[in-house]
């Protein structure tokens, strides 16, 4: 499509560099599109023989403020922090936002969903998806014969 862009545009009303510019403008809110928003989790996924790993960074967030659930093979992660001012205080500045977020990730039929295990340390979320047993690799003895 850049190359189109930049064929229709090239001699724009002289501007020999007008599609160039067109092309970088596109491929920097393509850049933008691809990274996670302020309010969206960053994610790090490890695939083991055992099974799948995903590290979820949330700092400032605790057990109580996100919920993970299981639905039709699909996890989804959603969660809310809220920014209240305590009683008998009021806020000169508000720098820090709240804000809600939910990621849904596609689980591999591999996964056995009824083993899965969270555990939250610090603000990073470590969500744990085992495989079933039987489409773990397994060691098969050699005899001889």
């Amino acid at each position: 499509m850049t190359g189109l862009l930049n064929r229709n545009f090239d001699d724009f009303a002289g501007f020999a560099d007008f599609g160039r510019m067109f092309a970088d403008f596109d491929r920097m809110f393509r850049e933008l599109e691809r990274r996670p928003s302020a309010t969206q989790p960053e994610v790090r996924t490890a695939n083991h023989d055992s099974g799948y790993e995903l590290t979820i960074d949330l700092p400032g967030l605790t057990e109580s403020d996100i919920k993970l659930e299981i639905h039709r093979g699909v996890l989804t992660l959603s969660g809310s922090r809220k920014t209240a001012v305590p009683d008998g205080y009021s806020a000169l500045r508000r720098e820090r936002r709240g804000y809600q977020f939910s990621r849904s990730f596609t689980m591999s039929e591999e996964v056995d969903a009824e083993q899965v295990k969270a555990t939250m340390k610090d603000g990073v979320l470590k969500v744990f998806l085992p495989k079933r047993p039987e489409v773990k690799p397994r060691q098969i003895p050699v005899a001889t014969a």
